[in-house]
């Protein structure tokens, strides 16, 4: 219900609705002075009225979210004006039918002590409404506070994890590099090109192949990088572990040898993909 209010309300445009009531106003005071009294006087009570209702809608569409106070300090008046009323229709009703002589002391006396009520109610009243309503929006202060400090610790822990793959792909990229290099140096992919179980002994350089950097990063990189990028890595270092595991090119079976196949150009294109990775971290 609170929803579809606030739906009906924002649809208002209460700039263009004062500007037309105000334009009316001016209309109908006119009206009462140069055309006819009763039809000015008539409009510019229409005016005031729309006025008085736009009011009423604008502060409505304000305070929208606090209905529930609003409405049980409206009822809180009115049963107070009620009360008001009742009481003094009392005093109407008993004071001249119990005091008669001393009437007029008796009215001054029972509505001193009402008096007394009326303002010992209203700062009762005042203190719980301002502690119920000041509550809540200290309560709003604090929620806002908070969201602020959340966001803040999401930025600097989105310049942290930042700052932490940068690292992560420059070490990462030296070894790549570095590993790059020595499989150049010892031909293999020269090799590899010519066929399965191509002969081809490498097993003296192989210990030049680097994994420490890895080793230590790894979890890092699953933590903080991409899925894709750490698959690509993962795969990329899944092949130097094959060269590693024997010494010469001979012992791979069919399965490996198609995966060492494409170590040059995956090689690549990973490094390829930590320079563009590091640059837009």
């Amino acid at each position: 219900m609170k929803e579809k209010i606030k739906s009906i309300l924002n649809k208002i445009n209460f700039k263009k609705l004062t500007i037309a009531l105000i334009v009316l106003l001016v209309a109908s005071i006119w009206i009462s002075i140069y055309v006819n009294f009763k039809i000015g006087v008539f409009i510019i009570s229409g005016s005031m009225t729309g006025m008085l209702i736009e009011f009423i809608l604008y502060s409505l569409k304000k305070m929208i979210d606090d209905i529930e106070n609003i409405i049980g300090v409206f009822l809180a008046v009115a049963w107070f004006i009620l009360v008001i009323t009742l009481y003094g229709k009392l005093a109407n009703f008993i004071i001249p039918r119990l005091f008669s002589e001393n009437a007029d002391k008796m009215y001054e006396l029972y509505f001193s002590a009402f008096g007394s009520l009326v303002a010992a109610f209203i700062g009762v009243g005042g203190t719980y409404f301002g502690a119920i309503y000041g509550g809540k929006k200290a309560l709003e202060a604090v929620q806002k506070q908070l969201d602020k400090q959340e966001r803040d610790n999401i930025n600097k822990n989105l310049e942290n994890k930042k700052i932490v793959i940068r690292i992560i792909t420059k070490f990462l990229k030296e070894e790549l590099i570095d590993n790059r290099k020595v499989i150049n140096e010892i031909h293999i992919f020269k090799y590899l090109s010519k066929g399965f179980k191509t002969q081809y002994e490498y097993g003296k350089n192989k210990m030049k192949i680097k994994l420490d950097d890895y080793n230590k990063i790894k979890y890092e990189l699953v933590k903080y990088c991409e899925e894709v990028l750490v698959e690509e890595v993962i795969d990329v270092y899944e092949l130097f572990y094959i060269l590693l595991r024997y010494n010469d090119l001979m012992q791979l079976n069919e399965k490996e040898y198609n995966k060492i196949k494409l170590l040059e150009d995956k090689l690549n294109n990973l490094i390829d993909k930590i320079d563009s990775f590091s640059e837009n971290n």
